[in-house]
């Protein structure tokens, strides 16, 4: 019974073992190949969504850091500001205080003087007092004493008014200064208001990036390849740029000596003369800009925050994280206009995938470049001056739509500190 047992139960595995290895379909195949490419890109496209999510985050923190700055300047200026209140308050209330003090003699004096003539005598007017007199000598003294004592009475009764109306100046002037205080009082608690939230919004985005480390490792590395690409790019369009101003040169140096008489020695003059030209022109263009260092135009007028700087910085609320930028990137108010902040030569326009553009602006061996740039108003080739608008500032994905430039100042391939530039 037993070996029946064991036989049966034999069969059954080496029937279960022969369906088990049967051969799958070439279209059962295909599916779960589709399956997986399916499942590879949901994967990809999360990895993605993620990492784009911690850049907007990381980028988010900036902004918070570089607001709770202003923020921080804002409220130490309305603390001078309130300060320099205090200070007028305290000198106009002593100035108060001792105009009180003159005014108050003034008029204890005035009171006595003219008590001091009252005497026990009857009150006789000023004609009385002159002709009762016993002499004609003892009059003309009367008189003039008369005289003398009706002007110290214009004098004294002139000043006290002009005390009291200095008085009622400075009460309205310390009032001023008391609403202004209040006013300034207002202005820093609702600062220090902003201040409070957006430290609260700091700590809120900093929990989530902490939660999340690896993420920010990845979108770290993703901006490190778009800076990556950016500049390979403009390694492209400079190396584009140069081939073509030596091509015009070539086509303009054929052109002449063409028309010359002599096509041996005379077209070679000319040749050289054009790239002559041309170096001549770019050392122009790079002494005046070298000369410039620290007084060039900033890219974009009116309000702004640097919302991250130059450099390799180490992140102020993330440990052992640091991020590199190679310009630094400029929070503005929607609709500002981005503008060339040194004469020069546009190199290329080039669009981005966000509908927005960087234009690279040539100024001899110096560039400026300009991201995120929307509705450009200039094209390769054109010869734009100081202080000419080149566009609107684009909002940036990254930033949670919020118009911001990236700026960009290099001698060749070398990237330069742009705040050591403008001021």
């Amino acid at each position: 019974m037993r070996k029946m047992l064991l036989i049966i139960l034999l069969s059954v595995a080496g029937i279960s073992q022969i369906h088990a290895a049967r051969p799958r379909t070439v279209n059962k195949v295909k599916k779960e190949q589709q399956t997986a490419k399916k499942k590879i890109s949901e994967n990809t496209h999360k990895l993605d969504a993620n990492t784009r999510e911690t850049q907007r985050n990381l980028n988010e923190l900036s902004v918070l850091k570089a607001e709770i700055t202003d923020k921080n300047r804002e409220i130490s200026s309305v603390k001078a500001h309130i300060d320099s209140i205090d200070s007028d308050i305290r000198s106009a209330s002593d100035s108060l205080q001792i105009l009180s003090d003159d005014l108050a003699v003034m008029k204890e004096a005035y009171i006595k003087s003219l008590r001091s003539l009252q005497g026990s005598q009857p009150v006789m007017d000023a004609m009385g007092f002159v002709f009762s007199s016993r002499s004609f000598s003892k009059a003309y003294a009367r008189m003039r004493y008369v005289r003398e004592f009706a002007a110290w009475r214009r004098r004294k009764a002139r000043a006290i008014n002009e005390t009291s109306e200095r008085i009622n100046l400075q009460r309205r002037h310390l009032d001023s200064l008391n609403a202004a205080k209040r006013g300034s009082l207002v202005a820093l608690n609702a600062r220090q208001s902003e201040l409070e939230q957006k430290r609260q919004n700091t700590d809120r985005v900093v929990k989530e990036l902490n939660r999340e480390r690896s993420k920010i490792k990845n979108a770290i590395a993703a901006q490190k390849r778009q800076m990556q690409q950016l500049d390979r790019e403009l390694q492209k369009l400079e190396r584009e740029a140069e081939q073509r101003r030596r091509q015009e040169a070539a086509v303009k140096a054929k052109n002449k000596k063409a028309k010359g008489k002599s096509k041996g020695a005379s077209g070679s003059k000319a040749n050289a003369a054009q790239m002559s030209g041309i170096a001549a022109a770019d050392r122009a263009l790079t002494g005046g800009f070298e000369r410039n260092r620290g007084n060039l135009l900033l890219p974009v007028s009116g309000r702004y925050t640097v919302v991250r700087p130059f450099g390799a910085v180490r992140h102020p609320e993330i440990a052992n994280i640091e991020t590199t930028n190679t310009g630094v990137d400029i929070l503005v108010p929607a609709g500002t206009k981005a503008r060339c902040v040194y004469d020069g030569e546009v190199s290329a326009v080039m669009w981005q995938n966000d509908n927005a553009a960087i234009i690279l602006i040539r100024h001899g061996d110096y560039r400026s470049v300009y991201q995120y740039i929307a509705s450009p108003v200039v094209k390769t080739g054109d010869k734009v001056k100081t202080n000419q608008v080149i566009g609107t500032v684009a909002p940036h994905a990254d930033y949670r739509k919020r118009p911001v430039l990236h700026f960009e100042i290099r001698k060749g391939r070398a990237p330069l500190s742009p705040m050591k530039w403008v001021k």
